[in-house]
């Protein structure tokens, strides 16, 4: 007897930590993921994110209100080694009740070099991923492992991306996208579907 097997989707995430979360972003990553659903009708969707502090844990969330969504987390280096580049307690507490509830949790490296790490998820993300979502504000940091970094990677696989506009609220970050772009606006890069 043959079984069917459901395709899997699956769905990466990239974003700066630091956001402003307001309805805007939840209203648009909740439509593209509406979108994604209803593209691939029966598919199973995994979601990869790393839970990093701001958007990886902002989209997560959002996530979570699909059932057939299933959260999936590489981690860029060792659980503890990782939540010392989080800010804040608040972060490191979503990290804790995301990892307790999610299906799947994978290392991806023992390397203690956090730049290499880093490049090293982007990397992953990207050769996993049919479809990536940035929350971003469109400026390339030359950060390796950074938002700006990994929506190039999908770019250049050709994967599509769901860039959701907003400002990085990081000090010293330049914003300068701010003019003509709204907070939440979606934009289809890398795909002939124009939002």
């Amino acid at each position: 007897m043959v079984e069917n097997k459901r395709e899997v989707i699956r769905i990466a995430v990239t974003g700066h930590r630091i956001l402003d979360t307001n309805h805007h972003l939840t209203a648009s990553i909740q439509k593209v993921l509406t979108q994604i659903i209803q593209d691939h009708p029966g598919a199973e969707y995994h979601l990869l994110s790393a839970l990093a502090e701001g958007s990886d844990q902002f989209i997560a969330m959002s996530a979570l209100q699909y059932m057939e969504i299933k959260l999936i987390v590489p981690l860029p280096l060792p659980e503890e080694l990782y939540l010392l580049d989080f800010e804040t307690d608040e972060g490191r507490k979503k990290f804790v009740h995301f990892m307790n509830i999610a299906d799947q949790v994978l290392t991806l490296t023992k390397n203690s070099d956090h730049d290499t790490a880093y490049d090293y998820l982007g990397t992953y993300l990207i050769d996993q991923c049919h479809v990536l979502i940035a929350l971003w504000n469109g400026e390339y940091s030359g950060k390796r492992g950074g938002t700006g970094e990994v929506v190039k990677k999908a770019l250049n696989a050709g994967k599509p991306v769901y860039w959701i506009y907003f400002d990085n609220l990081r000090d010293g970050a330049s914003n300068s996208l701010r003019q003509l772009k709204k907070s939440g606006e979606i934009q289809v890069l890398g795909s002939n579907r124009d939002n």
